[in-house]
């Protein structure tokens, strides 16, 4: 009959066990980490795939070890070797491998907001100028393939430099943010909104003609009017509506949208501000085949 396992041979089975369990989750946290979509990170899959490959030759050999050492070595001695190898190799191993994997995914977050900052507006939280006209240029070459018409909206608030002399910059700042707030809950999934500069904001609307895109505009108007105030009054805007031109590249026609939009919003404003203008319906450019 077999004599009863020892109990440091006990422990040390125990402890390679677990070790092989550790390293084993190890290698799956890695291959979780190359298999999500990271088209620039291509080295750094490659080495979380070899390495999973090597954790899951550590566990299978940390296995066959405490194998070999608690039953066919039965009741021997542990080497010292054995234990400083569990605990100053194989131990390690996993633990780096954590460690790795989770300083990739804190810079890869790091590098994401990064890339948002870069496009965000950092008081409102509305893309800045670069950030929606590169999303625009985008959005409109998307509408287009899926045959939809797109309208540009410029928005400005109504005396913001008066707002800014009697109740001060940070009143002012709050009055952009609360703006953005409020005009961004009556935008659709796929509408943009960005601040080109000051209190001058822009909204594409894909898929709107500039009829809807008028309508949603007088709901934006009305709940700015509604929601966003100062200690002295009420806060306006007054926008201008215009459809982009189709049969030109989406940059141009973005150009030329917004300021056929701006002549519009100029528009309003002469004619008493509090209201918004819908620019004549542009010609089709012709583009011979």
């Amino acid at each position: 009959m077999m004599a009863p396992a020892s109990l440091t041979d006990t422990i040390y089975l125990i402890c390679r066990l677990l070790l092989s369990a550790f390293a084993v989750a190890a290698a799956a946290n890695a291959i979780h980490y190359a298999h999500q979509d990271k088209p620039v990170y291509h080295r750094h899959m490659l080495v979380a795939r070899i390495g999973a490959g090597l954790l899951g030759i550590a566990a299978t050999m940390s296995c066959v070890d405490a194998y070999d050492n608690v039953f066919v070595r039965r009741n021997e001695i542990t080497p010292f070797a054995n234990w400083l190898w569990l605990f100053c190799f194989d131990l390690i191993l996993p633990v780096y491998a954590f460690m790795l994997v989770r300083a990739w995914r804190q810079r890869d977050q790091a590098e994401l907001e990064l890339a948002r900052l870069v496009v965000t507006d950092l008081l409102t939280g509305a893309l800045n100028r670069r950030g929606f006209f590169d999303r625009a240029i985008s959005t409109i070459g998307q509408a287009r393939r899926a045959g939809q018409l797109v309208s540009v909206v410029m928005l400005d608030i109504d005396h913001f430099k008066m707002i800014n002399d009697q109740s001060g910059h940070f009143a002012g700042d709050q009055v952009l943010k609360r703006f953005v707030y409020v005009v961004s809950l009556e935008l659709r999934p796929g509408d943009l909104l960005g601040r080109l500069g000051g209190d001058e904001f822009a909204v594409l609307l894909p898929g709107s003609t500039d009829d809807l895109a008028l309508q949603a505009t007088e709901r934006m108007r009305a709940r700015v009017r509604a929601d966003v105030t100062i200690p002295d009054g009420i806060v306006t805007i007054s926008a201008g509506v215009a459809a982009l031109l189709e049969g030109i590249e989406p940059e141009p026609a973005l150009v030329t949208g917004l300021s056929v939009a701006d002549t519009a919003l100029y528009a309003a404003k002469q004619a008493g501000r509090d209201r918004a203008h819908l620019a004549p319906s542009p010609v089709p450019s012709r583009q011979s085949a």
